[in-house]
């Protein structure tokens, strides 16, 4: 393919978006959401249903652990969204326009003070959202680039590149 370059300015909000669906889409906090909502809901039934649960001075554990774990997770969720914007804001780099050139043989990167440039062989994975085009030029680290700037042509330049190990 002939080579194309890409220019890309990120928004706080393309960042906050990727923290917040890195973190959401995790199994690991997929699972404590469903174990805090089983929880909750568990320590609703036994509230109204006596024979599943009682104690002498009928304290219901259950509502308690339930409700503190969606509060947790909210919090976390809240504490998510505030350390992107933290970042942004802290990171002058991502702040500017990037330039992204695409050939047989290579990605450039140029940026706020950074030029870079990776072969397609060391680029480890690449991740297609609907909003963005993620490719990790190391395990957690990686170039986000929105979806829109891209044709299809091109999307299927880069998946023919980058196949995830």
């Amino acid at each position: 393919m002939e080579e194309f370059t890409i220019k890309a300015t990120l928004t706080q909000k393309d960042i906050v978006d990727f923290y917040y669906n890195r973190t959401v889409k995790n199994p690991l906090y997929i699972i404590l959401f469903f174990c805090g909502i089983y929880n909750l809901l568990f320590g609703i039934i036994t509230i109204f249903n006596k024979e599943l649960y009682s104690s002498p001075n009928d304290n219901n554990p259950f509502l308690f652990s339930g409700g503190l774990f969606m509060v947790f997770i909210l919090l976390f969720l809240y504490f998510v969204k505030w350390r992107a914007r933290k970042f942004y804001k802290s990171n002058i780099k991502i702040q500017r326009e990037i330039i992204y050139t695409f050939n047989d043989d290579e990605l450039a990167y140029k940026g706020y003070n950074v030029i870079a440039k990776y072969k397609w062989s060391e680029l480890p994975k690449l991740k297609i959202t609907k909003k963005m085009i993620i490719i990790y030029v190391a395990n957690l680290e990686a170039l986000l680039i929105p979806k829109q700037l891209f044709t299809e042509t091109q999307i299927a330049f880069l998946k023919s590149k980058i196949k995830s190990k």
